[in-house]
């Protein structure tokens, strides 16, 4: 289950290491399947019963929107699957409705094929702005359960066309629903009994998706962590970006977010590897190359997670924040902040990270449209991902 780990402390912990035990990990053990093995543990977990899923999705223009509902459909095709479709957009001059035309082609094909497989689509409208105000964070989970989960073994949420500041607050609204339900109790049917994360993972893809920036920085709706409480501003901050290509100007707007009183924040770069592309680490060193040596970044500092791992990007998140948190224990330790810029596998981990030490803060840029730089309609290359965060494999 778990891959060889690539991290090297920080320089401000190499001699201030601390003796006591290290805080536990609620992932430590987990359960993901790629690739060939995605539609293999579908059809293996539905083989002997009649238990229906539901699949949450978002409804846009990207063409991976559909591959996880095709995918479980062929792996299982004799159990009940259910679909709640969440419509979002930009609003009406969003430069994403210039895709306007690819979003309906989507939205006929998960009616059609839920009308071919026998079960229900939900169609949920998810408002992203009211008023001149980016609210869809902070009412997409309500807005996503409302219906329940009565008579849903497992429920998945598939990421693949939700951008970042939709289902981070979606998953940990989920998460807090499970932890609920397992912990203290509550009626059947109002949290999944089991959760599940799905996409179609293609780095590629989103290296070829670029955002229109709104402004400024914020913190994703629920992930504002400790780092803004006044009685703290002076503590030292650190800052932990998970690298892809293509995100300088949101790289400087979360750093003028972050930096405090003058207080540049200790950075400690994520790079993908190992990586589909071997090189794809070397490289986003060479394009953030100026940024960094004017931010003055320890080289030390850079950590190394699998590309094809979002449990290794939270494992390495995790302790450095535990590290920081120890060495600098006697001076109130420090608030971490971390970024996801990268693929939806990876900033997975960043938000699983952000979830288990709810003092991590997640900052982010949101998007008011996209531009994308490939074909819609090419051919897609990538692999399906199925990641079980909640449920059975964790009750104990």
């Amino acid at each position: 289950m778990t891959e060889a780990e690539s991290v090297s402390a920080p320089s401000v912990l190499r001699d201030a290491r601390a003796a006591s035990a290290p805080l536990p990990l609620r992932w430590s053990s987990y359960v993901i399947e790629r690739g060939p093995r995605f539609m293999e543990f579908w059809n293996r977990r539905y083989s002997q019963n009649e238990n229906r899923l539901l699949l949450i999705a978002g409804l846009g223009f990207d063409p991976r929107a559909t591959q996880v509902l095709r995918a479980l459909i062929e792996s299982r095709p004799a159990c009940t699957l259910d679909v709640r479709l969440l419509h979002y957009d930009e609003g009406p001059d969003s430069v994403s409705q210039q895709y306007a035309a690819a979003v309906a082609g989507n939205r006929q094909m998960f009616e059609q094929l839920i009308r071919e497989h026998g079960g229900a689509l939900q169609n949920v409208i998810v408002p992203v702005v009211e008023d001149n105000r980016r609210v869809g964070g902070r009412r997409i989970g309500a807005l996503a359960v409302a219906a329940g989960f009565h008579g849903y073994a497992d429920v998945m949420v598939d990421i693949s066309a939700l951008p970042r500041t939709l289902y981070f607050p979606l998953l940990r609204y989920l998460l807090q629903l499970s932890d609920k339900r397992h912990l203290a109790g509550s009626e059947e049917g109002t949290a999944p009994a089991n959760l599940h994360v799905g996409l179609f993972e293609a780095p590629a893809l989103d290296a070829q998706i670029f955002e229109e920036l709104t402004e400024r920085a914020e913190y994703i709706a629920g992930f504002g962590g400790t780092v803004d409480l006044q009685q703290d501003e002076d503590m030292p901050r650190v800052w932990a970006p998970v690298l892809g290509e293509g995100q300088i100007e949101a790289l400087k707007l979360i750093e003028q977010k972050i930096s405090i009183l003058e207080n540049a924040p200790e950075i400690c770069p994520v790079l993908p590897f190992p990586a589909v592309n071997p090189r794809r680490g070397d490289q986003l060193l060479v394009e953030y190359r100026s940024l960094f040596d004017s931010w003055r970044v320890d080289l030390r500092n850079i950590i190394y997670a699998s590309e094809h791992n979002p449990f290794d990007v939270y494992r390495q998140l995790c302790r450095l924040h535990d590290q920081y948190s120890r060495a600098l224990g006697p001076l109130r330790g420090a608030k971490m902040i971390v970024s996801a810029h990268s693929s939806k596998l990876l900033s997975l981990g960043a938000l699983l990270a952000a979830y288990d030490r709810p003092e991590i803060a997640v900052a982010h840029v949101e998007a008011q449209g996209y531009h994308v730089g490939a074909d819609l309609a090419a051919p897609l290359d990538g692999e399906l991902c199925s990641i079980w965060i909640a449920g059975e494999p964790y009750d104990a």
